[in-house]
């Protein structure tokens, strides 16, 4: 106990627990995370981890107290850095309402604009909207993200955006008017536009009015879909 509440071991632990926070929690989000989907808010929960270091410096350092060693830092830091990793590491649990890994969206989008989409993957949904105080969240707009993972539906997909006549190797001009500054540089190597109340593929409604969108780009190289859904205001 004594080597534990030692002034050294309490200069050790003081230092890991300023580390704790910044870099360790951050770096087990990262290892955590998937990159190309970007679920970085989903995984936030793993800092909670990291949180053993300040606690234990915490218990160190008031077992230092009672034994007459200065430990004032060690406490002020550990509940600093601990109050820290409670607090982002909670941003998983505050934006559940505004994330979802639910590959249905997938199915739904796909009947939507009528082109079959793989059946295996991994989805992240990112929802941009508010929560009003009965707790319903109202959705501005989604972005989700998709990574297909069959080889044999990847081919097929590929084969059949070539040959289809709703994919577009570029966004012309007049199709940037359809997309939202999210999605208006989006490089992809496929992409789609599609809204929801006139049915037409890359083609601007023709009248003025509030219209609800669905974009698309493909990438082949790293198999990631981008799908967007939101609402935009034609003027004509």
């Amino acid at each position: 106990m004594n080597k534990l509440t030692s002034r050294t071991s309490l200069n050790i632990l003081f230092v890991a627990s300023l580390l704790s926070f910044f870099p360790l929690s951050l770096a087990l989000v990262a290892i955590s995370m998937d990159t190309e989907l970007g679920d970085f808010v989903a995984k936030t929960w793993v800092m909670y981890f990291a949180l053993i270091i300040p606690m234990f410096s915490i218990i160190c350092a008031f077992i230092a107290k009672s034994k007459g060693i200065k430990s004032r830092k060690n406490i002020i830091a550990g509940f600093i850095c601990s109050a820290l990793i409670v607090m982002f590491g909670s941003f998983a649990i505050i934006m559940r309402d505004f994330y979802s890994y639910d590959y249905s969206l997938v199915h739904k989008v796909e009947q939507q604009i009528d082109f079959k989409l793989p059946d295996s993957g991994k989805l992240f949904t990112e929802l941009y909207g508010s929560k009003s105080l009965d707790g319903i969240v109202e959705i501005g707009m989604k972005e989700s993200k998709v990574r297909f993972t069959s080889e044999s539906e990847i081919n097929d997909f590929i084969d059949r955006i070539k040959n289809s006549d709703l994919w577009t190797t570029s966004i012309t001009v007049q199709n940037k008017g359809l997309l939202n500054f999210w999605f208006q540089n989006r490089q992809c190597d496929y992409y789609l536009i599609y809204c929801i109340e006139t049915g037409k593929h890359n083609a601007s409604p023709g009248y003025s009015g509030q219209f609800n969108f669905i974009f698309l780009g493909y990438t082949t190289e790293t198999r990631i879909l981008v799908i967007g859904e939101y609402p935009l205001a034609i003027q004509v």
